[in-house]
């Protein structure tokens, strides 16, 4: 049933126009998730915020792709690792992070309100009654404009059987770079504390 959901998830990305080669997903491995020990002046107001926010967090610090984020907690591990794309799991779902040159179009193209949220749901095929906006939340500052939101799904397969499951995302739009860190959660009882991780994610500034 998860490669399923996985199917609907990706056809959701690909309908928001985010056109990036898909994250593969692979059974963890037993590796904790690796950081980088060098650290810029603006990494440290990041991360004291993201630990501030969940203390007991699995930080994960990309330095040559200027990606951070404070995963859930330590049980989270690194599952993938392509051009384009990061991925980590868990027993209660994944969270991937697709990063991409802009042309402007994304920029120009994010969703305003949930009005927008569900008509990209609608264009993709998937029913208004198989999904439910959670949340969604949108600003702008210093020319980026960054935008989330949570969506609960129940899907029927081919048995007539449903199955629930949430969608959160944030996306970074800087006109040059657009970063996404989505998420497929399972577990109910983990979707703010994925909420919270996606929260502290944050691009880097290169120092040229």
């Amino acid at each position: 049933m998860r490669g399923y959901l996985s199917v609907v998830f990706i056809l959701f990305l690909l309908s928001a126009a985010f056109i990036f080669t898909a994250c593969g997903y692979e059974e963890p491995e037993n590796n904790s998730v690796g950081a980088y020990t060098e650290e810029k002046s603006t990494l440290e107001d990041i991360r004291l915020a993201a630990v501030g926010e969940n203390p007991a967090g699995q930080e994960f610090i990309s330095q040559d792709e200027g990606i951070y984020i404070m995963l859930p907690d330590s049980e989270w591990r690194l599952s993938s690792e392509e051009d384009g794309c990061i991925g980590f799991s868990d027993d209660s779902g994944l969270i991937n992070i697709y990063y991409s040159d802009d042309d402007g179009s994304a920029y120009d193209s994010v969703p305003q309100n949930t009005g927008d949220v569900a008509e990209i749901m609608t264009n993709a095929g998937i029913p208004e009654e198989w999904f439910e906006i959670i949340k969604f939340d949108s600003s702008s500052e210093n020319g980026v404009k960054d935008y989330s939101y949570t969506i609960r799904f129940n899907i029927p397969d081919e048995e007539g059987n449903y199955s629930e499951f949430y969608s959160i995302s944030r996306s970074l739009c800087s006109g040059e770079k657009l970063y996404v860190a989505a998420g497929q959660i399972y577990d109910e009882t983990v979707v703010v504390q994925c909420e919270t991780a996606l929260k502290s994610f944050a691009f880097l500034e290169n120092d040229d």
